[in-house]
């Protein structure tokens, strides 16, 4: 199964569409949250608590690439690939790696996210994404 994340989220808001996509899923609960527009009507938006969860990152799973910043540049080792022990994960459509403000999601959520043309998005797979 893919696994996506959506890097760098620390709190998230939807619009009711989104919300009506996304009420079925696991691991995330919905609120109101009052987002007014530029003549002071509430955009029905929704927070989203993430309540999946899964072990820490294991940095040492992270594959080592070398690479520069700019063409010519001086060459690093980075680190890419979020990992956690698979046997740590709840299961849920969408979680956070524990010690991390990333949000993960399956393969499932994505496949929602761009059936229904959800938009302001970014989903990465974890197996890309570089690390620290």
């Amino acid at each position: 199964m893919g696994r996506y994340a959506l890097c760098g989220m620390a709190g998230v808001e939807c619009c009711e569409r989104a919300r009506n996509v996304l009420d079925a899923a696991t691991g995330v609960q919905f609120y109101p949250v009052t987002i007014l527009d530029k003549n002071f009507l509430d955009m029905n938006y929704y927070g989203m608590r993430i309540l999946g969860k899964s072990g820490p990152h294991v940095k040492e799973l992270s594959r080592q690439e070398v690479a520069t910043r700019i063409p010519g540049g001086p060459t690093y080792i980075k680190k890419v690939g979020l990992y956690f022990t698979p046997g740590s994960w709840d299961g849920s459509d969408f979680f956070r790696p524990e010690g991390t403000l990333n949000i993960f999601i399956t393969s499932k959520i994505k496949s929602l996210v761009e059936k229904h043309k959800l938009t302001n998005i970014l989903m990465n797979p974890i197996v890309d994404v570089e690390t620290f």
